[in-house]
Formats: structure tokens, C-alpha cells, sequence
């Protein structure tokens, strides 16, 4: 978004929320500008203007750059799948992997192989007593799958600005920045 644009954006806003903007000075309203600009640099103008525009209808109060941009995540990411969901996955390669574990582990999607660990795993829950699986073992698993698509939220709420520069300074690690982990549990 340029700074038209975000002129633009401001002017809804102030047309929207005029007790927020009566209250700046000339300065604030400039700073309000410049960090609206850098904050929203990134994104496509059509696409912040939409989640302006949602906000406008569904709050009362003056959106902060964060409600803009988690509103941007909302219409751009596709939601996770259920806890539930991935459990049935979890237990429908568990049934076939007493002598077909990696067949069935290589079938599962990414992040639920990460939580599996490996296709030993399965092997080793398919020689279980079923109701096992379906009390500690899916607790276990629902547990490690929500912090983990928590976690994934909140790496994926960094900007890549803000990345690049986390990396670049040496403050984080890059294996850990470059790529959200899923711990596996066992």
C-alpha cells in the first residue's frame, strides 16, 4: 500500500470513527499516517480497504494495525483443520499400520506427521488395545495439536519485515524462524 492509498484508508476511518481523529493534532495525525504506512507497506490496498471496511461494519471503536491485519489473515488463511479431524486421520492409518506404518505415515499431511513423529509410532499404536488410543494416546494428541496451530498463529501474525529483521540481528535462531516446528509426542 502507498501513501495515497493509505491517505485514503485514514480518510475512511476518520470518516467512520470522527471522535478518534478530532482529538490529533496536525503531528499525531501525520505520525498516524507515516506508521499506518509502514506498518500496512505490504499489503494490497483493495485487500486492507476490505478489512476496513468489515471492521466499520461489525465494531464500534477505531481499528489498531493489528485488528486490520489479523482481519487480513482471516479472509486469506484457510482455518485448520479440527482437532477431531486430524485424530480420524491419526486413526485411520493406525488401523492399516501394523504391517503397512510407512505407507500409512507417508499418507498423512505434513503437520500431522510431525506430530506423529514417525511411522514407527504408528506401528507401535496399532499394536495397542484400541481404547488406548481413543483416551490417553487422543488426548495426548489434541493437546500437541492445538499448541501447535496456536504456535503456527502466532509465527504466521509476525510480519516478514519484522523476521528478516529478527533474523538478520542474530536475535533469533533461523531454523526456528524460517519454519514453524510441531514437537511430536510419543
Amino acid at each position: 500500500m502507498n501513501h495515497e492509498e493509505t491517505t485514503k484508508i485514514l480518510a475512511l476511518l476518520s470518516a467512520s470513527y470522527p471522535e478518534h481523529f478530532q482529538k490529533l493534532t496536525s503531528v499525531q495525525q501525520q505520525t498516524l499516517a507515516n506508521v499506518w504506512q509502514n506498518r500496512l507497506t505490504n499489503e494490497p490496498y483493495e485487500l486492507v480497504n476490505t478489512a476496513i471496511q468489515h471492521i466499520i461494519d461489525t465494531s464500534p471503536f477505531m481499528p489498531h494495525i493489528s485488528d486490520v491485519k489479523n482481519t487480513i489473515r482471516l479472509f486469506t488463511t484457510e482455518p485448520p483443520m479440527s482437532e477431531q479431524e486430524m485424530f480420524n486421520r491419526i486413526l485411520k492409518a493406525v488401523r492399516n499400520s501394523t504391517y503397512n506404518s510407512e505407507e500409512e505415515f507417508n499418507k498423512l499431511p505434513e503437520d500431522i506427521q510431525k506430530i506423529v513423529g514417525s511411522s514407527y509410532t504408528l506401528r507401535e499404536w496399532a499394536l495397542l488395545p484400541p481404547e488406548s488410543i481413543h483416551t490417553v494416546i487422543s488426548s495426548n494428541l489434541q493437546r500437541s495439536y492445538r499448541s501447535n496451530v496456536r504456535y503456527v498463529e502466532k509465527y504466521n501474525a509476525i510480519s516478514e519485515d519484522i523476521k528478516q529483521k529478527l533474523i538478520g540481528g542474530g536475535y533469533l535462531n533461523i531454523p526456528r524462524i524460517s519454519e514453524p516446528k510441531i514437537i511430536p509426542i510419543h
